[in-house]
């Protein structure tokens, strides 16, 4: 009965509407004919007219059945093909295609949508034979104007062309000139009307250096905390991107709500053009904040976490949290209902962190201080448990609005659990006497080296734009480590916007590891620490996969189901000498 209700309304919800939009012309397609310039996404982005489309990729199989949720229809709108016509013709002309002319076609057939057809007649486009700047002689490095967004023999685009103005405006006001104006002429050659000659006419006014600089706002930030994250002081050289980038410092600090920097008004005219003082506003938040969370995830079963922040610790911006945290919670219950890729049995157990980490903004030259003491236990599935405490110490430094660099150390004391297998099968190591030794505490303390590069439009949502890691990684007996190792790890994520609000991300990551010397009682063993080793799946991989879950994994199991022979067969999987050799191969298994 319920069922049939339902049909019944969407019936009449799909009757209703058709009959609302009788006597309208549905369009099926919009199509640009005649234009080689332009994709025809951005043309159709300019006009009012759309055809009709499926509302979103994953609704294609309803569209494809004429589902008429799943449709977004469009209908003639004949008002408007005027209106469409000038906006194209605007559009081209304003991007150096002076001689476009636009007509419209309307294909009709019976009982079927109709087909709208622009008729486009590019011409030929107005191009740069000459470009020209006045007036900057007097500025020292005048290199630094070059490149521009427009270059000769390029289409002259009146978007570029303002554009090329803002860059040279922006330049000048980097530069000590924060009064500068470029006034753009262009003018078309007499022997030739499809080649413009370009100028800029720069007026930089008068040099200004920073003036007296003001904090207002702040009430638990000292004014020496909030000083020494601006790059600029009073009688620096004027920068427009100095004041964005201490507006960007200031927003790094949690403490740091909302902040302007603007210039100080000055109603009397009392400061002289050669002096910039400024207004630093800032609205703080709470110093102290706490957050208790509760969780659940297949490779950490049930977990919960606790942290208390105090984003102002004993003043200078300082930060301070303590965070604990508990996983695996009842694993061994849930684990064939929701906890799949927990760790269970030997490998398995509560498994916690906790940890105190400390940072201070600016220590000096622009580094900042960040610190870190944790006591944790770790299991993954299969593999190892393993237990630590350790100190991660790092200094880290923006080099300009897009890079940064990080130097760390972070020595810990391990603890690795694991089956004998596990030793035999990944360092080579299956004297008892010799396991023991890797299961006993050690020191695995590398220093690292890594380098950020961001040229994303958005830090949180991009949607163009690269993103490159690089990390180096080196422990040896000079950092204090008992295993010796080097790492390099690349990664690279790209973003390009496809448009109707839809992006393409990608990301690859390689790396490599070398093994270094491990003493034990038979000798040095050249072993990798199970923690810098890269593993298939998890966060940082493949996502859905617990790490080493995917693809090749550890062989765990036990060596007399090795030897045993198979009842149907006869057989077993493995010869003592293959085991002994490593060269068991256990898939029947």
């Amino acid at each position: 009965m319920k069922t049939s209700l339902l049909l019944c309304l969407v019936v009449l919800i799909s009757s209703g509407k058709t009959s609302a939009q009788q006597g309208l012309t549905e369009l099926s397609a919009v199509v640009f004919e005649g234009s080689s310039a332009f994709p025809e996404d951005s043309l159709s982005r300019t006009i009012i007219n759309r055809s009709t489309r499926c509302r979103a990729v994953l609704l294609a199989p309803f569209c494809a059945m004429g589902v008429p949720f799943s449709v977004d229809r469009q209908f003639l709108n004949e008002r408007e093909l005027s209106s469409d016509i000038f906006r194209l013709e605007s559009y081209f002309n304003r991007r150096g295609y002076r001689e476009t002319r636009v007509d419209t076609v309307i294909v009709r057939s019976p009982g079927k949508p109709a087909r709208l057809i622009f008729k486009i007649s590019e011409g030929q486009p107005l191009r740069i034979s000459k470009i020209e700047v006045r007036g900057a002689g007097e500025i020292e490095g005048l290199d630094q104007f070059e490149p521009l967004p427009l270059e000769e023999g390029e289409v002259l685009s009146a978007i570029d062309l303002s554009s090329a103005r803002d860059t040279l405006i922006q330049r000048l006001e980097n530069r000590g000139y924060p009064r500068a104006d470029v006034l753009t002429l262009s003018r078309r050659s007499k022997s030739n009307p499809y080649l413009a000659d370009v100028t800029f006419d720069v007026r930089p006014g008068p040099y200004a250096v920073f003036g007296p600089i003001t904090l207002v706002g702040n009430v638990e930030l000292s004014d020496m905390a909030i000083r020494k994250l601006l790059p600029f002081s009073e009688g620096m050289e004027y920068s427009t991107a100095k004041t964005l980038e201490g507006q960007r410092n200031l927003f790094g600090i949690e403490m740091v709500q909302h902040v302007t920097v603007e210039e100080t008004v000055d109603p009397g005219r009392n400061v002289p053009d050669s002096l910039i003082p400024l207004q630093v506003r800032i609205s703080e938040g709470e110093v102290h904040r706490m957050r208790t969370g509760f969780g659940w995830s297949t490779a950490d079963c049930l977990n919960t976490e606790s942290r208390w922040v105090s984003r102002n610790f004993l003043g200078g911006a300082r930060r301070m949290q303590v965070r604990a945290r508990l996983s695996n919670i009842m694993s061994e219950t849930l684990y064939n209902p929701i906890c799949g890729q927990s760790a269970v049995g030997d490998f398995g157990g509560l498994n916690w962190l906790v940890s105190a980490d400390f940072s201070q903004p600016r220590l000096f030259r622009g580094f900042s201080l960040g610190s870190s003491l944790f006591f944790e236990k770790q299991s993954l599935q299969d593999v190892f448990v393993r237990k630590a405490v350790g100190l991660d110490l790092s200094l880290a430094r923006l080099l300009g609005s897009s890079n940064s660099l990080t130097f760390s150390y972070r020595p810990q004391l391990t603890e690795l659990e694991a089956a004998e297998i596990f030793f035999c099968t990944s360092f080579r190591v299956c004297r008892p006497d010799d396991i023991s030794g890797l299961q006993d505490p050690n020191w695995l303390a590398p220093v690292g080296v890594s380098w950020v590069r961001n040229r994303t439009n958005n830090l949180l949502n991009p949607s163009e734009g690269y993103q490159m890691i690089v990390d180096f990684e080196h422990a040896s007996a000079l950092t204090g480590s008992s295993f010796e190792y080097n790492r390099i790890s690349a990664e690279l994520g790209s973003y390009e916007e496809l448009g109707n609000r839809q992006v393409l991300a990608g990301r690859i990551r390689a790396g490599w590891v070398g093994s270094g010397n491990f003493n034990l009682s038979m000798g040095g063993v050249d072993v990798i620490h199970p923690q810098k080793r890269f593993y298939s799946g998890g966060a940082n991989s493949v996502r859905g996969f617990a790490q080493n879950q995917l693809g090749s994994r550890v062989l765990t199991i036990d060596t007399p189901q090795l030897l045993l022979a198979d009842p149907t067969t006869g057989e077993s999987p493995c010869a003592p000498e293959e085991i002994m050799g490593l060269g068991c191969d256990a898939n029947s298994l």
